[in-house]
């Protein structure tokens, strides 16, 4: 289903988890809620094809965690080991969407 169904759940988890002082670390909540967001923006209103959502979900996720640590490349690269197992090719495709992503969330 679109991403906005069942990640939702995902976002609101792991906000919980990360304010209620859990030991999962801070990369939870700014990982998954902009990866989430873009992700369903870009299959709902924008109403693109499922490979661009990916990509889109992926440079969200990617942008998230640079703005929140400020490490622009290594944000790029540990994004694009969430599809690395299923799909090695398909992160390679969102590659330069992904260090976009990461540089503008850094500066």
């Amino acid at each position: 289903g679109p991403p906005g169904k069942w990640l939702g759940s995902l976002v609101l988890l792991a906000t919980l988890t990360s304010l209620s002082g859990a030991s999962v670390g801070p990369e939870p909540a700014s990982l998954i809620t902009p990866g989430v967001l873009a992700g369903a923006i870009a299959a709902g209103p924008l109403q693109q094809p499922p490979h661009i959502v990916r990509a889109v979900a992926l440079s969200g996720f990617s942008g998230g965690l640079s703005g929140f640590f400020g490490l622009p490349i290594a944000s790029a690269f540990f994004a694009l080991e969430l599809p690395g197992v299923d799909c090695p090719e398909f992160a390679l495709e969102a590659l330069p969407a992904c260090i976009a992503a990461s540089l503008t969330g850094t500066f």
